[in-house]
């Protein structure tokens, strides 16, 4: 029906969106092609997709519960590794992750932070009607993603700051 075509696009544009590979291609393109700010900026959020990364694949791992058996083996860019494992959705964690992350190093406008967690809903809800995971493992993503940004504010500077000023001193 064209329902079930509408839903499936609307969730595969946000199964992309909530993928890591488009968030560390946005890093690396404002670490090569930004100013001093938005590199650093850059650096920090790929630092925490690193950490979130880490942290997704080791609690995948260590849960090894599988996906829904009505999960269809078609996603795009998966490590085959962890492509069987549900427990968390790291697209879900990203998707709280990111706006958090915004929101504490930008300070957006009100309307604009709703819009991001909006997206965050989005994607979590996506995870679910695509059948790619179980709702608990899009509720466990959301102290997943304040983990990483939590661990990214407490351990992260130091390294964040090295690695901008290294990075600065060689593209300026």
């Amino acid at each position: 029906s064209s329902w079930c075509q509408v839903k499936d696009r609307v969730c595969l544009f946000l199964e992309y969106t909530g993928h890591g590979v488009p968030w560390i291609l946005l890093c690396v393109l404002f670490i090569i092609a930004g100013n001093k700010e938005q590199r650093c900026l850059a650096l920090d959020l790929l630092t925490g997709l690193a950490i979130d990364l880490i942290l997704v694949v080791v609690l995948k791992f260590a849960s090894n519960r599988p996906r829904p058996p009505y999960n269809k083996d078609d996603m795009l860019v998966t490590v085959k590794l962890d492509s069987k494992q549900s427990f968390p959705s790291g697209h879900a964690t990203r998707a709280v992750f990111v706006p958090l992350f915004l929101a504490t190093r930008l300070r957006p406008p009100v309307w604009l932070q709703a819009t991001t967690f909006l997206w965050t809903a989005a994607v979590g809800s996506s995870r679910v009607l695509y059948g790619r995971h179980h709702v608990g493992d899009v509720l466990a993503a959301v102290p997943v993603g304040f983990l990483v940004v939590t661990l990214l504010q407490c351990c992260g500077g130091n390294i964040v700051a090295w690695l901008c000023s290294t990075i600065n001193h060689y593209l300026n």
